[in-house]
């Protein structure tokens, strides 16, 4: 009796779990098709009023850039000195910042002669100053791109091995809207450098700092900074959609969401509430589809690189080199081509970021050390070469590929990979060879 009512139990608990998940699944269909709507409607009403917009040209716009390149227009502004050789916007940025974070540490921050770096060791920016011993590392996701597992760790380390001491390194994580990094690419360092790192919004900070601080302050002889200031301050408030012109675009397209959401007929309260719980299910759509997204890319990057498979061997083969390629795991886009003799190891890593590009770069597999022959001989096999206070490696960007994805695969297709790998590891093969150099 017993048993034959447990099975009963059971059977009416797996019904209502079906026809829970049933429920879910409906309203979660609904859900979708209701946010779909709202996307629709705005996407017809903004391609109607995008027409009618006065004539706007912004040089930035057009040329399409990335994240690196946002680097190196921060680089560049920072960089600026006046005649007196003063610092001035870097000192006018971290007067800034220092206005806005509750820290006392950031009071201490001094920069006197500074290096001003852009993709240094891989850090996207990178303020050191070695009279004051005080370093910032600037941590560029304006497009969102993935934090890599312990990135930020890793660049601390690179900035420890240049001589600065952990209570003068500062870390500043710079996204659209100021959103926090990832707990993991902290890589256990999170709890001590809380009071010396800030998350900066190129929205709500960097823009509002061009235009309040670097904008008044630029001399009328300076016109090319001006001139230059002015465009990304233009190019910003086209990325957020907040330009001048954009005005009645915005009330437009807000208009259709306000008769969607039905707000009209809403109180101010429920109106915040409805706009934020939509604001919630639009996210987790987002989520959803950028996964997809990046399961499409690596899809997409292994099915091409595996075209690259026959080109490695045969150059392997004709240089009488052993030679590999393989993805670092099933779940990266990390790709690497080997090329290996008795005494060293050589790799191509094709790194493919979730924002359709690429980095691309010659060296050794996980930028490793290498012995002290090499590092001591002052021969440089590669094009770059790490200062001696630093990992003593050597690599190169592959320049044609390097951020252009699609010339890769073009020259996979075309054949043309396989003769600028042959010259390119036949250059580098050559250079070891000749200076006897152990790797």
């Amino acid at each position: 009796m017993w048993g034959s009512f447990k099975n009963m139990s059971s059977i009416d608990s797996i019904t209502s779990s079906f026809e829970l998940m049933k429920s879910i699944q409906s309203d979660i269909t609904k859900a979708f098709c209701f946010l779909n709507d709202i996307t629709k409607k705005v996407k017809v009403e903004k391609t109607t009023r995008f027409s009618q917009l006065p004539y706007h040209i912004n040089v930035i716009d057009e040329l399409h850039i990335n994240e690196n390149a946002h680097s190196r227009i921060l680089a560049k502004l920072l960089q600026f000195k006046n005649s007196y050789g003063v610092y001035e916007l870097l000192e006018s940025f971290l007067c800034f910042i220092k206005g806005r974070n509750t820290s006392s540490d950031f009071e201490r921050l001094k920069i006197k002669s500074p290096v001003i770096t852009q993709e240094k060791e891989r850090i996207d920016l990178w303020v050191r100053d070695y009279a004051t011993k005080y370093a910032i590392i600037f941590e560029n996701k304006i497009y969102d791109a993935n934090d890599q597992d312990a990135q930020l760790f890793r660049y601390i380390e690179k900035t420890r091995n240049c001589d600065f001491s952990d209570t003068n390194i500062f870390i500043l994580y710079l996204t659209q809207f100021g959103d926090d990094p990832s707990e993991q690419t902290w890589g256990g360092e999170k709890e001590g450098f809380q009071n010396r790192y800030l998350a900066i919004s190129f929205r709500d900070d960097i823009l509002v700092w061009l235009k309040n601080c670097v904008i008044p302050s630029i001399r009328q002889k300076d016109t090319y900074l001006l001139c230059a200031v002015s465009q990304y301050i233009d190019y910003l408030e086209g990325l957020f959609s907040i330009r001048t012109i954009h005005k009645s675009l915005n009330m437009g397209l807000q208009k259709i969401i306000s008769e969607q959401l039905s707000l009209e007929s809403c109180g101010e309260l429920e109106a915040i509430n409805k706009i934020r719980d939509t604001i919630k299910d639009f996210q987790e759509v987002t989520n959803q589809l950028n996964s997809m997204l990046r399961e499409k890319r690596i899809e997409y990057w292994k099915k091409q690189l595996n075209l690259a498979k026959p080109h490695v061997l045969d150059v392997g083969e004709m240089l009488g080199l052993q030679s590999e390629i393989s993805f670092n795991n099933e779940h990266e886009t990390r790709f690497y081509i080997s090329f290996k003799k008795e005494e060293w190891n050589l790799s191509i890593v094709l790194e493919r970021y979730d924002n359709n590009t690429v980095f691309v770069y010659i060296g050794y597999p996980g930028e490793r050390k290498v012995d002290e022959q090499y590092h001591n001989s002052g021969i440089y096999v590669f094009k770059e070469h790490t200062a001696p206070q630093t990992e003593p490696y050597g690599w190169e960007y592959i320049d044609r590929y390097h951020q252009t994805p699609e010339n890769l695969v073009h020259d996979i297709n075309n054949g043309a990979f396989k003769e600028f790998l042959n010259n390119l590891i036949r250059r580098i093969h050559n250079n070891i060879t000749d200076k006897n150099i152990k790797m």
